[in-house]
């Protein structure tokens, strides 16, 4: 027994004890924090690549509207062509699912025209982030989305990610802004090693007590970061199958561009929306009601969300 703790009648052992047992959990807190500090970084790096690969996807599927008489059938008559919907055999598409998809995918890309898709300065404050948690397809971002650039676009985009303005009874842009939270790094428990000085049993008890104390948000700290370091796997995970599912996804869309586009440059009738409706089952009608559906198919995809909101 040291000559202090014999001084202290075992006071500076207990404290000692409580001290050491301590610092092992401080240690293990900070094991914990780096591997967590390393798995972010590598996700944050991954995530990029989910909206580059999301980018690619909006990019793609606005060419559909380079062939006249989709871009007639997704713009225009929106309405009769959903009213008819019975005419398009097991095809089932939301014209306005695809219009609203592609005009809030522009909105995003205006917000983020001189930030690109960084997202390591703050991911949360990044125009880019509402790729990784975007479910935009059901919510109308409004007029002349294409003239909206920098705060205008992305206040437009934070209200479509809220379920639309507050006047048409969406959240608004604070609901955008909640979702967004989602992507924040864990806060700081804002602990460190407990050193006290000894002075006389009597205060042994108090000292311990304040140790365990620290002790207790540190266990709690841990349990913290274990946490987010499965819900980091579990994006991972889906991070990768959605840039999987997109790229198989752009590869149909191309091709079946590619048939619809030469079908229709040899097709010697007048082409209409009306005709296309009509004759669900011409050539013509398949090739175009099989790239709109797969248009819809691959904006799904891409408006799947990396992040639980």
């Amino acid at each position: 027994m040291s000559l202090k703790n014999i001084i202290t009648f075992g006071a500076a052992g207990r404290i000692e004890n409580a001290q050491e047992q301590y610092n092992k959990t401080f240690n293990k807190y900070k094991r914990l924090e780096n591997k967590y500090k390393k798995i972010n970084k590598e996700l944050t790096s991954l995530f990029e690549n989910v909206v580059q690969t999301k980018i690619d996807a909006q990019n793609t599927a606005k060419k559909i509207t380079k062939i006249n008489i989709i871009n007639e059938m997704i713009t225009s008559n929106k309405l009769s062509i959903n009213s008819k919907k019975e005419k398009l055999s097991a095809v089932s598409i939301n014209m306005n699912y695809i219009t609203n998809s592609l005009e809030a995918g522009d909105v995003i890309m205006n917000a983020m025209k001189g930030s690109g898709i960084a997202l390591s300065a703050g991911t949360a404050a990044a125009p880019a982030a509402l790729w990784l948690v975007s479910t935009f397809g059901t919510a109308s971002t409004g007029a002349a989305i294409s003239s909206l650039s920098g705060a205008a676009a992305a206040n437009a985009a934070l209200a479509a990610l809220g379920g639309g303005a507050v006047a048409a009874g969406g959240g608004g842009m604070a609901a955008g802004a909640a979702v967004l939270g989602a992507l924040g790094p864990i806060v700081g428990v804002g602990v460190g090693l407990v050193v006290m000085p000894i002075f006389s049993h009597l205060s042994a008890n108090k000292k311990i007590k304040q140790i365990e104390e620290e002790e207790y948000k540190i266990i709690k700290a841990i349990s913290t970061v274990q946490e987010a370091i499965q819900k980091n796997k579990i994006y991972e995970n889906r991070s990768y199958e959605i840039i999987s599912a997109i790229s198989k996804g752009i590869e149909a869309f191309n091709h079946q561009y590619a048939v619809t586009e030469q079908t229709i440059n040899k097709c010697n009738k007048n082409l209409t929306v009306q005709y296309i409706l009509d004759n669900k089952d011409s050539k013509e009608s398949k090739e175009i009601f099989s790239l709109i559906a797969i248009t819809q198919e691959l904006l799904k995809i891409r408006d799947t969300p990396v992040i639980d909101n």
